[in-house]
């Protein structure tokens, strides 16, 4: 009995300080304005408007815990913050009109494919918005007097006025590119001349955000095709439309 009472000590005092080695660290708590300083896991993890707290750590120690803050996320997922990409599509109709040269009809149905990245972050203050640089594919198809097709790369600078928390954003927009078509063998007309035409487009625009990810759009405007003098025929287009589309957005870190 004398030599059983040590042991039941030993394995008394040993147990409480395996329990506490084999139980992971929880990482202190930065505090957030309302906090107290030097919280720890023990205390109340929830601020004074109900958000979690968070640590601003580049790495954390093996063994402990990183509690994110939900409302940091949704603002490093914020479709208009710099670098984050997005794609749109959109199908629209044009028709040449004056003002402009007095040529016969060109109109078309154009398809539009554009990759995007976001090169500033919104600012709201003063003037609201951010800047957006875009790669631009348009396939038309041509239904009027001369032409079955055009096909038109292009850069497109966009301007968005953008708002924190705002469901409608709407834009401006220029591009610039070529266009490559099959109306140029049309003899008859004046206004394209060549294969290669130069293609220049202003529009203004509105997204209505529909989910975090998603925005249903429209814009409208003004295109211009002409050769610059480069071929004989060179009264050029003036053709103006509207387009309907839908804008898909990366989730942040998975361009």
């Amino acid at each position: 009995m004398r030599r059983i009472r040590p042991v039941l000590a030993l394995l008394a005092v040993a147990a409480p300080a395996a329990a506490q080695s084999t139980t992971p660290d929880v990482a202190a708590f930065v505090p957030l304005p309302g906090q107290e300083a030097g919280r720890t896991a023990d205390a109340d993890p929830r601020t004074a408007d109900g958000r979690a707290p968070f640590l601003d750590a580049r790495e954390v120690p093996p063994g402990q815990t990183l509690i994110v803050d939900p409302g940091c996320q949704a603002e490093a997922d914020n479709p208009f913050a710099a670098n984050q990409r997005s794609f749109q599509t959109l199908v629209g109709g044009y028709v040449s009109s004056r003002p402009g040269p007095a040529v016969p009809s060109f109109n078309y149905i154009p398809t539009t494919f554009r990759y995007s990245w976001m090169l500033t972050d919104a600012d709201d203050k003063g003037w609201p918005g951010n800047l957006e640089y875009l790669c631009e594919l348009t396939v038309a198809s041509i239904f009027s007097d001369y032409g079955s097709y055009f096909v038109s790369p292009a850069c497109v600078w966009r301007y968005n006025f953008a708002r924190p928390e705002a469901d409608v954003v709407p834009y401006t927009q220029l591009g610039l590119g070529f266009a490559f078509n099959d109306a140029h063998k049309d003899k008859e007309q004046h206004a394209i001349g060549a294969f290669t035409e130069f293609i220049a487009h202003w529009e203004v625009g509105a997204k209505y955000l529909v989910s975090e990810n998603w925005s249903l759009d429209v814009e409208g405007g003004i295109t211009h095709i002409s050769n610059s003098g480069t071929a004989g025929r060179n009264l050029g287009v003036n053709a103006f439309g509207i387009a309907l589309g839908l804008t898909y957005y990366f989730p942040s870190g998975a361009q």
